[in-house]
């Protein structure tokens, strides 16, 4: 059976991490690092670490047992915020690849930072729109145009 998986995409990503108080300037490298921890896989759980915990969700948080709502994006980047604001980029592996076109890239022609700066660009027209960042980090609001 086939682990379950979702892919909100990198603009909802940049806005749940604005959502819950992710500084401007962290935004698009804490994208790209999703995308290397998950392949853009929200709902991803890594194998056990050598001091037992797993990654869980959006930005791989570290547990013993997972948080019952770690499946929601936004909940794991109000978790990873203050790992952020305690020690930068440093926890998560991915930082070191976000600019390795040989790393955790499905394609040698682009990266997970080029792809956050997709993301991050539409995240950017959409607000210049006047749309709330609720709205875009929705998944109501799937490209419907509503």
């Amino acid at each position: 059976m086939a682990e379950p998986y979702f892919y909100p995409g990198p603009k909802r990503i940049v806005a749940a991490l604005k959502l819950a108080g992710f500084p401007d300037n962290a935004l698009l490298n804490m994208t790209a690092i999703h995308g290397t921890e998950t392949s853009g896989n929200v709902w991803a759980i890594s194998g056990v670490e050598s001091n037992g915990t797993r990654g869980y969700g959006a930005f791989q948080i570290s547990a013993l047992t997972p948080p019952s709502n770690w499946m929601n994006y936004f909940e794991n980047a109000k978790w990873a915020l203050p790992i952020y604001l305690r020690r930068g980029y440093q926890p998560w592996y991915g930082y070191a690849k976000i600019n390795n076109r040989f790393g955790l890239t499905k394609n040698p022609t682009w990266t997970y930072l080029d792809w956050a700066k997709a993301g991050f660009k539409q995240y950017q027209a959409e607000v210049a729109q006047g749309y709330s960042l609720v709205r875009i980090a929705s998944l109501y609001y799937l490209e419907e145009g509503l």
